[in-house]
């Protein structure tokens, strides 16, 4: 009885830093079907950074003040690069919906 719930416990909290801490699903298979449109979505909004390289130091040593969620990993078929991104919390969720809307087909 106490492993079906822990079970359910686990799965309660992979579910939610999935779709809470590491974005929305229906955005990234937005972003995966139209991805030079995303990537000029990260490069043209604030709350989002773009990495084309890792840094030295380390991602996290090169983001501005704030939380940031990630990194998500986009490629980029316009460049052929796959490029690191992280998004302001909770700026970005925004951004994300306001693109999933715009592209849903």
């Amino acid at each position: 009885m106490y492993s079906i719930a822990l079970v359910v416990v686990i799965i309660l909290i992979v579910y939610f830093w999935f779709f809470r801490k590491q974005g929305k699903l229906d955005f990234w298979k937005a972003a995966q079907k139209y991805a030079d449109e995303a990537y000029d979505l990260f490069g043209s909004e604030d709350c989002w950074v773009i990495f084309s390289e890792k840094p030295e130091d380390g991602y996290h040593k090169n983001l501005p003040e704030g939380e940031w969620d990630g990194p998500f990993f986009h490629r980029v078929p316009k460049s052929g690069k796959l490029i690191t991104v992280f998004g302001k919390v909770p700026d970005y969720y925004e951004s994300q919906k306001r693109f999933t809307e715009r592209f849903k087909k």
